[in-house]
Protein backbone atom coordinates (compact mmCIF):
# COMPACT_ATOMS: atom_id res chain seq x y z
CA UNK A 1 0.00 0.00 0.00
CA UNK A 2 1.85 3.10 1.21
CA UNK A 3 5.47 3.42 0.18
CA UNK A 4 7.26 6.17 2.09
CA UNK A 5 10.63 7.29 0.79
CA UNK A 6 12.97 9.82 2.37
CA UNK A 7 12.88 12.08 -0.66
CA UNK A 8 9.36 12.64 -1.92
CA UNK A 9 8.60 15.32 -4.49
CA UNK A 10 5.70 17.69 -4.00
CA UNK A 11 3.31 16.50 -6.68
CA UNK A 12 1.49 19.83 -6.82
CA UNK A 13 4.68 21.67 -7.78
CA UNK A 14 5.53 19.36 -10.66
CA UNK A 15 4.96 20.36 -14.24
CA UNK A 16 3.86 16.78 -14.83
CA UNK A 17 0.77 16.92 -12.57
CA UNK A 18 -1.43 15.51 -15.35
CA UNK A 19 0.99 12.61 -15.74
CA UNK A 20 0.72 11.95 -12.00
CA UNK A 21 -3.07 12.02 -12.30
CA UNK A 22 -2.96 9.28 -14.91
CA UNK A 23 -0.43 7.37 -12.84
CA UNK A 24 -2.85 7.42 -9.91
CA UNK A 25 -5.74 6.36 -12.15
CA UNK A 26 -3.68 3.34 -13.19
CA UNK A 27 -2.76 2.72 -9.56
CA UNK A 28 -6.41 2.61 -8.46
CA UNK A 29 -7.16 0.16 -11.27
CA UNK A 30 -4.42 -2.04 -9.77
CA UNK A 31 -5.39 -1.35 -6.15
CA UNK A 32 -9.09 -2.19 -6.60
CA UNK A 33 -9.52 -3.51 -10.15
CA UNK A 34 -13.18 -4.61 -10.07
CA UNK A 35 -14.27 -1.43 -8.33
CA UNK A 36 -12.34 0.77 -10.77
CA UNK A 37 -13.62 -1.15 -13.79
CA UNK A 38 -17.19 -0.70 -12.58
CA UNK A 39 -16.64 3.06 -12.24
CA UNK A 40 -14.86 3.48 -15.56
CA UNK A 41 -11.74 5.48 -16.35
CA UNK A 42 -13.46 8.89 -16.55
CA UNK A 43 -15.09 8.56 -13.11
CA UNK A 44 -11.87 7.21 -11.57
CA UNK A 45 -10.06 10.28 -12.94
CA UNK A 46 -12.68 12.50 -11.31
CA UNK A 47 -12.16 10.57 -8.08
CA UNK A 48 -8.39 11.12 -8.31
CA UNK A 49 -8.84 14.86 -8.82
CA UNK A 50 -11.25 15.03 -5.90
CA UNK A 51 -8.75 13.08 -3.82
CA UNK A 52 -5.95 15.47 -4.75
CA UNK A 53 -8.05 18.40 -3.57
CA UNK A 54 -9.01 16.70 -0.29
CA UNK A 55 -5.44 15.56 0.37
CA UNK A 56 -4.07 19.05 -0.21
CA UNK A 57 -6.51 20.48 2.37
CA UNK A 58 -4.80 18.26 4.93
CA UNK A 59 -1.31 19.25 3.81
CA UNK A 60 -0.71 16.04 1.88
CA UNK A 61 1.24 17.13 -1.18
CA UNK A 62 3.93 14.48 -1.60
CA UNK A 63 3.60 11.35 -3.72
CA UNK A 64 3.38 8.68 -1.00
CA UNK A 65 0.89 10.48 1.26
CA UNK A 66 -1.30 11.55 -1.68
CA UNK A 67 -1.38 8.04 -3.09
CA UNK A 68 -2.33 6.55 0.26
CA UNK A 69 -5.02 9.21 0.74
CA UNK A 70 -6.57 8.01 -2.54
CA UNK A 71 -6.46 4.43 -1.30
CA UNK A 72 -8.25 5.52 1.87
CA UNK A 73 -10.99 7.08 -0.26
CA UNK A 74 -11.51 3.78 -2.05
CA UNK A 75 -11.57 1.83 1.20
CA UNK A 76 -13.68 4.17 3.35
CA UNK A 77 -15.47 6.62 1.04
CA UNK A 78 -14.73 10.07 -0.32
CA UNK A 79 -15.65 11.72 2.99
CA UNK A 80 -13.60 9.42 5.21
CA UNK A 81 -11.73 12.42 6.61
CA UNK A 82 -14.95 13.71 8.24
CA UNK A 83 -16.85 10.45 8.74
CA UNK A 84 -17.57 9.58 12.42
CA UNK A 85 -16.79 5.97 11.50
CA UNK A 86 -13.19 6.94 10.75
CA UNK A 87 -12.67 9.51 13.47
CA UNK A 88 -9.30 7.88 14.11
CA UNK A 89 -8.23 8.95 10.62
CA UNK A 90 -9.45 12.52 11.14
CA UNK A 91 -7.52 12.73 14.41
CA UNK A 92 -4.31 11.76 12.64
CA UNK A 93 -4.90 14.07 9.68
CA UNK A 94 -5.54 16.99 12.06
CA UNK A 95 -2.41 16.39 14.14
CA UNK A 96 -0.41 19.43 13.07
CA UNK A 97 2.41 18.50 15.43
CA UNK A 98 3.46 15.93 12.80
CA UNK A 99 4.60 16.61 9.26
CA UNK A 100 2.75 14.98 6.39
CA UNK A 101 5.16 12.05 6.11
CA UNK A 102 4.77 11.18 9.79
CA UNK A 103 0.99 11.54 9.60
CA UNK A 104 0.85 9.34 6.50
CA UNK A 105 2.92 6.67 8.27
CA UNK A 106 0.67 6.81 11.33
CA UNK A 107 -2.45 6.73 9.17
CA UNK A 108 -1.11 3.65 7.42
CA UNK A 109 -0.38 1.90 10.73
CA UNK A 110 -3.86 2.67 12.08
CA UNK A 111 -5.49 1.52 8.85
CA UNK A 112 -3.63 -1.79 9.02
CA UNK A 113 -4.85 -2.23 12.60
CA UNK A 114 -8.43 -1.48 11.53
CA UNK A 115 -8.30 -3.93 8.63
CA UNK A 116 -6.81 -6.62 10.86
CA UNK A 117 -9.41 -6.22 13.61
CA UNK A 118 -12.51 -5.34 11.58
CA UNK A 119 -12.10 -6.72 8.05
CA UNK A 120 -9.90 -9.76 8.63
CA UNK A 121 -6.77 -11.05 6.94
CA UNK A 122 -8.76 -12.61 4.10
CA UNK A 123 -11.82 -10.36 4.47
CA UNK A 124 -13.45 -13.09 6.55
CA UNK A 125 -14.99 -10.71 9.12
CA UNK A 126 -16.33 -8.45 6.39
CA UNK A 127 -17.80 -11.36 4.43
CA UNK A 128 -19.53 -12.78 7.52
CA UNK A 129 -21.01 -9.34 8.28
CA UNK A 130 -22.19 -9.01 4.69
CA UNK A 131 -23.97 -12.35 4.95
CA UNK A 132 -25.69 -11.24 8.15
CA UNK A 133 -26.67 -7.99 6.45
CA UNK A 134 -28.34 -9.89 3.63
CA UNK A 135 -30.17 -12.11 6.10
CA UNK A 136 -31.45 -9.11 8.06
CA UNK A 137 -32.63 -7.36 4.88
CA UNK A 138 -34.65 -10.44 3.97
CA UNK A 139 -36.48 -10.44 7.30
CA UNK A 140 -39.68 -8.56 8.04
CA UNK A 141 -38.12 -6.45 10.80
CA UNK A 142 -40.58 -4.34 12.77
CA UNK A 143 -39.43 -1.10 14.38
CA UNK A 144 -41.61 0.07 17.24
CA UNK A 145 -42.04 3.69 18.43
CA UNK A 146 -38.92 3.47 20.64
CA UNK A 147 -36.64 2.06 17.98
CA UNK A 148 -34.27 5.04 17.68
CA UNK A 149 -31.44 5.03 18.44
CA UNK A 150 -31.00 2.05 20.82
CA UNK A 151 -32.81 -0.54 18.70
CA UNK A 152 -31.07 0.66 15.55
CA UNK A 153 -27.62 0.49 17.15
CA UNK A 154 -28.44 -2.97 18.46
CA UNK A 155 -29.24 -4.10 14.91
CA UNK A 156 -25.96 -2.62 13.65
CA UNK A 157 -24.12 -4.62 16.31
CA UNK A 158 -25.95 -7.79 15.33
CA UNK A 159 -24.77 -7.34 11.76
CA UNK A 160 -21.17 -6.22 12.36
CA UNK A 161 -20.17 -6.36 16.01
CA UNK A 162 -16.43 -6.11 15.29
CA UNK A 163 -16.84 -2.82 13.45
CA UNK A 164 -19.25 -1.47 16.07
CA UNK A 165 -16.89 -2.38 18.90
CA UNK A 166 -14.01 -0.69 17.11
CA UNK A 167 -16.03 2.48 16.51
CA UNK A 168 -17.46 2.71 20.01
CA UNK A 169 -20.90 3.75 21.23
CA UNK A 170 -20.33 7.48 20.76
CA UNK A 171 -19.41 7.21 17.06
CA UNK A 172 -22.33 4.87 16.40
CA UNK A 173 -24.74 7.30 18.01
CA UNK A 174 -23.39 10.20 15.93
CA UNK A 175 -23.69 8.14 12.75
CA UNK A 176 -27.25 7.09 13.61
CA UNK A 177 -28.26 10.68 14.31
CA UNK A 178 -26.66 11.96 11.10
CA UNK A 179 -28.36 9.28 9.03
CA UNK A 180 -31.72 9.88 10.68
CA UNK A 181 -31.48 13.67 10.23
CA UNK A 182 -30.41 13.37 6.59
CA UNK A 183 -33.26 11.00 5.81
CA UNK A 184 -35.89 13.16 7.51
CA UNK A 185 -34.65 16.27 5.68
CA UNK A 186 -35.17 14.37 2.43
CA UNK A 187 -38.73 13.43 3.33
CA UNK A 188 -38.08 9.87 4.46
CA UNK A 189 -40.40 9.08 7.36
CA UNK A 190 -41.11 5.35 7.72
CA UNK A 191 -39.05 3.59 10.38
CA UNK A 192 -37.71 0.88 8.06
CA UNK A 193 -36.54 3.37 5.43
CA UNK A 194 -35.00 5.62 8.10
CA UNK A 195 -33.12 2.63 9.46
CA UNK A 196 -32.07 1.66 5.92
CA UNK A 197 -30.58 5.13 5.43
CA UNK A 198 -28.38 4.66 8.50
CA UNK A 199 -27.36 1.16 7.39
CA UNK A 200 -26.44 2.58 3.99
CA UNK A 201 -24.11 5.11 5.61
CA UNK A 202 -22.74 2.41 7.92
CA UNK A 203 -21.83 0.26 4.92
CA UNK A 204 -20.80 2.76 2.24
CA UNK A 205 -19.66 5.75 4.31
CA UNK A 206 -21.66 8.63 5.68
CA UNK A 207 -21.08 10.69 2.53
CA UNK A 208 -22.43 7.92 0.28
CA UNK A 209 -25.32 10.14 -0.91
CA UNK A 210 -22.93 12.13 -3.10
CA UNK A 211 -19.96 9.77 -3.35
CA UNK A 212 -18.61 9.45 -6.90
CA UNK A 213 -18.02 5.77 -6.21
CA UNK A 214 -21.73 5.06 -5.74
CA UNK A 215 -23.45 7.34 -8.30
CA UNK A 216 -26.63 5.26 -8.28
CA UNK A 217 -27.41 6.33 -4.69
CA UNK A 218 -27.59 10.03 -5.43
CA UNK A 219 -29.24 9.42 -8.80
CA UNK A 220 -32.14 7.52 -7.25
CA UNK A 221 -32.48 9.99 -4.38
CA UNK A 222 -32.77 12.98 -6.74
CA UNK A 223 -34.84 11.21 -9.38
CA UNK A 224 -38.10 13.18 -9.92
CA UNK A 225 -40.06 9.92 -10.09
CA UNK A 226 -41.20 8.22 -7.94
CA UNK A 227 -42.02 11.28 -5.89
CA UNK A 228 -42.43 9.43 -2.58
CA UNK A 229 -39.05 9.67 -0.75
CA UNK A 230 -39.83 6.44 1.13
CA UNK A 231 -40.19 4.62 -2.20
CA UNK A 232 -36.90 6.10 -3.35
CA UNK A 233 -35.17 4.87 -0.21
CA UNK A 234 -36.69 1.44 -0.70
CA UNK A 235 -35.34 1.44 -4.26
CA UNK A 236 -31.89 2.46 -3.03
CA UNK A 237 -32.00 -0.35 -0.46
CA UNK A 238 -32.80 -2.93 -3.16
CA UNK A 239 -30.03 -1.58 -5.39
CA UNK A 240 -27.56 -1.65 -2.49
CA UNK A 241 -28.40 -5.28 -1.77
CA UNK A 242 -27.79 -6.17 -5.43
CA UNK A 243 -24.46 -4.35 -5.26
CA UNK A 244 -23.44 -6.12 -2.05
CA UNK A 245 -24.59 -9.47 -3.43
CA UNK A 246 -22.20 -8.98 -6.35
CA UNK A 247 -19.42 -8.21 -3.87
CA UNK A 248 -20.26 -11.37 -1.94
CA UNK A 249 -20.35 -13.50 -5.10
CA UNK A 250 -16.87 -12.29 -6.05
CA UNK A 251 -15.51 -13.21 -2.62
CA UNK A 252 -16.87 -16.72 -3.06
CA UNK A 253 -15.11 -16.98 -6.39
Amino acid sequence: MLIIRKQQMDVFEQASLKAFEMEMVEHLFEFSPRHAQALGKERVLRLVRLGFDRAKRHGFTKRGPVRFFLEMIVMFGTDFDTDPQTQWAANILDDKALDQMARADRLHEQTMEYLDQVVGHDNEYYIAALQRMKALAGMDVKFGPDWFPKRLIRELKQVYSLKCNYLGESSLKILAEQGYDFARKNGIETARELAAAVFLMFWFGYGCWSDLQFPWIGKILTDPGPTDPNQKMHKIERKALIYLDKVLSRTRG
